[in-house]
């Protein structure tokens, strides 16, 4: 298991799931992952692999959430 770099704050784990997240919007908490992946690719340069693997992930998360969000085509009622 890797450790914390030295100058990273540390931050116990929280509860209560997402509604812990302070208000913040999932498009908003997607942006700030990508960030946050990005950093770890600078500061890890020979984990590659798994950077493009969480890049991917995502890159998956938010199309779902794109295509949760997007009008949904509502069926015409029967005639």
């Amino acid at each position: 298991m890797g450790t914390l770099p030295t100058g990273a704050p540390q931050q116990p784990p929280q509860q209560g799931g997402a509604s812990s997240s302070g208000g913040a919007s999932p498009v908003i908490k997607l942006a700030m992952l990508g960030q946050a992946i990005q950093g770890l690719a600078k500061e890890f340069p020979n984990g590659q692999q798994g950077i493009q693997m969480m890049m991917k992930g995502l890159q998956m998360i938010q199309s779902s959430a794109a295509a949760a969000s997007g009008p949904q085509n509502v069926p015409a009622p029967p005639r």
